[in-house]
């Protein structure tokens, strides 16, 4: 196209919402739900990734099982060069405990993830970033989410129901042996490895392998396997929205995250401590689009949302659902 867009075809669209949630199905489990031939599948899937629009299958680890918690940081900087910008990059995709990382554009300029397993190493790791760069930064705001809840990229087929991947807090922590370790560490590189590639690069049989993320998976440590999804070339726009609440009771509350979570368009909602009340991600293919959404959420929760933060997300820097264990 002209303007540098991707057009999808409506089996395109099919495939990425089949691969949502579930990447590592073959080729031909896709091709069966999509009524298509598996080299058709295959075909669509290389040429998907040739284009940039889907890269790096990850799995989504749930990482609270394991003894994490999921600490947030955002930045505002000031008087950076394009040097240093690059330093901090290479500083946040080496980092061990740095699990997302994204820029921004609006009152901040960098989110990041980090995979705590106290408040302390929180601190630690704040510190780590402050006594290098808090030259540049301007502000920062730190807190730490109790629940995420991931929705599937349905907003290609404007879909209302959704399959609900969701991290949380309040579950006891279990232990992986060396060699799910080992296996995690291959998934979280390219979550579509095939078994006996895996099975390989660990010296051991595909059927082994396979007993070790089937029982990953039975245990919900391996909750699902997504893709990064190049928004921008299908013409949307990634937004995040951090709502202020007002008049908050239990029967609100729960109101407006089931509004949220049929809304096609919106991808995850986040439930955390020291920052807003409650925060989404969303996409809209224009700004028309985004603030007549906006609208329409304060129009049904007229005493509920008392105030609201947009910040527009332009780029993946990192996703990693497992630090160094």
């Amino acid at each position: 196209m002209g303007n540098g867009l991707v057009k999808l075809d409506l089996k395109d669209k099919k495939i990425l919402l089949e691969l949502d949630m579930d990447a590592r199905q073959t080729y031909s489990e896709i091709a069966k739900k999509v009524k298509m031939s598996k080299q058709g599948v295959e075909y669509k899937i290389n040429n998907l990734i040739k284009k940039k629009v889907i890269s790096k299958p990850y799995p989504i680890i749930h990482m609270t099982k394991l003894g994490y918690k999921y600490c947030r940081l955002v930045f505002k900087f000031h008087n950076l060069t394009s040097e240093k910008e690059k330093e901090i990059i290479e500083f946040i995709k080496n980092h061990k405990k740095i699990g997302w990382a994204l820029k921004i554009e609006g009152s901040y300029d960098l989110g990041m993830g980090i995979w705590a397993k106290t408040i302390t190493e929180f601190k630690d790791v704040i510190n780590e970033f402050v006594y290098r760069f808090g030259h540049y930064i301007a502000k920062r705001i730190e807190s730490i989410g109790t629940k995420v809840y991931h929705y599937q990229t349905r907003y290609l087929l404007n879909k209302t129901e959704t399959r609900e991947i969701t991290i949380k807090e309040d579950v006891e922590p279990e232990k992986i042996d060396e060699l799910d370790q080992r296996i995690l560490r291959i998934l979280c590189k390219n979550a579509r490895t095939p078994l006996i590639e895996i099975a390989q690069q660990l010296n051991t049989s595909s059927k082994v392998v396979s007993y070790h993320i089937k029982n990953l998976e039975k245990r919900k440590i391996i909750e699902g396997y997504r893709l990064i999804l190049n928004h921008s070339l299908l013409g949307y726009t990634y937004y995040k929205v951090l709502l202020d609440l007002s008049n908050l009771t239990k029967e609100n509350f729960i109101a407006i995250k089931n509004y949220l979570k049929y809304q096609p368009n919106v991808l995850y909602l986040i439930e955390a401590i020291g920052w807003k009340d409650l925060d989404f991600e969303m996409l809209a293919e224009s700004n028309q689009e985004f603030f007549s959404f906006m609208k329409e959420l304060r129009l049904k929760f007229p005493v509920l949302v008392k105030d609201h933060e947009i910040l527009i997300l332009t780029d993946t820097i990192k996703v990693s659902y497992l630090p160094e264990i």
